[in-house]
């Protein structure tokens, strides 16, 4: 009970440390940024502040490390790519050369070193032309594993990270998937659209001015194409990544549970349920 008070303690005492308009700014721009051409105007109306004070507060918080980065999320899988979650065995003796080794693909985008049998996971992306088996079996091979799994998402319950800032309630994103797949093929001006959107996002009146100039373009050519992709959900959002120990989030875990299958659905929606999961 000590430990659990003590961890509680440690994230409301960073969180208490903000300015109540720097956590409630925390919480907008963690759970979206609008497609619009002055979102922080916007993001300043409903907190009745100016929009001067919101992107001097957001450059504050960005420059002392409570915000990582500013950028579109998007979702890989109705760009056409496939991802897949892997579990790697190594002896321990050769885990750090292996961890150097999966970083180093371009498609990983987390990896963590566990105490189990399978004691490397991490998240793959390749596109769908490409053989994400052999990809696997040929990174298990120069990390000298012993075994790997393939753990490929069947149900998406839970998806997105937004930490309270306020409360220290935990994860209060609640995003789900799209209900069905886009058929519409990705085109040229997608692409630009979506690498523009990856890029750090300014934080300024007219930050979407700032990014569709850089390529020539317009700020209704960048929101017409953001909004489309959005509608189709390949565009989750555009969001805030905050860094979770500087808000006194310093404990994560990942739980793996054998759930009889006729059960899966009702966990799986309980489980989605509590503000501590990110992810299920």
């Amino acid at each position: 009970m000590q430990s659990k008070l003590h961890k509680w303690n440690a994230t409301y005492n960073a969180i208490s440390a903000l300015h109540p308009l720097d956590a409630q700014l925390l919480n907008h721009v963690q759970y979206s940024i609008p497609l619009e051409r002055e979102p922080y105007a916007t993001i300043g109306s409903s907190l009745n502040i100016a929009t001067d004070e919101v992107i001097m507060r957001l450059n504050q918080l960005k420059a002392s490390g409570f915000i990582r980065t500013i950028s579109g999320i998007f979702d890989a899988s109705r760009l056409g790519y496939q991802t897949m979650l892997v579990a790697m065995a190594v002896p321990d003796s050769k885990l750090d050369d292996a961890a150097i080794i999966i970083n180093a693909h371009s498609g990983v985008s987390h990896n963590y070193a566990r105490n189990a049998e399978f004691n490397l996971w991490f998240t793959l992306t390749v596109p769908r032309t490409e053989n994400l088996t052999q990809v696997v079996s040929k990174l298990a091979e120069a990390c000298n594993a012993t075994d790997w799994l393939l753990l490929p998402t069947l149900r998406r319950f839970k998806i997105g990270v937004a930490l309270d800032a306020v409360g220290g309630r935990g994860n209060i994103f609640e995003g789900t998937d799209a209900s069905s797949k886009p058929t519409r093929p990705i085109t040229d001006e997608d692409v630009q659209c979506i690498c523009l959107l990856q890029r750090e996002f300014p934080i300024a009146l007219r930050p979407y001015d700032e990014l569709a100039r850089s390529i020539g373009k317009t700020y209704e050519w960048l929101l017409e194409r953001a909004q489309l992709l959005s509608s189709e959900g390949r565009l989750r959002r555009i969001a805030a990544i905050v860094r979770h120990r500087k808000l006194g989030y310093n404990t994560n875990a990942m739980v793996v549970w054998a759930v009889p299958d006729e059960l899966v659905e009702q966990v799986g929606r309980k489980l989605a349920s509590f503000p501590q999961v990110s992810h299920c």
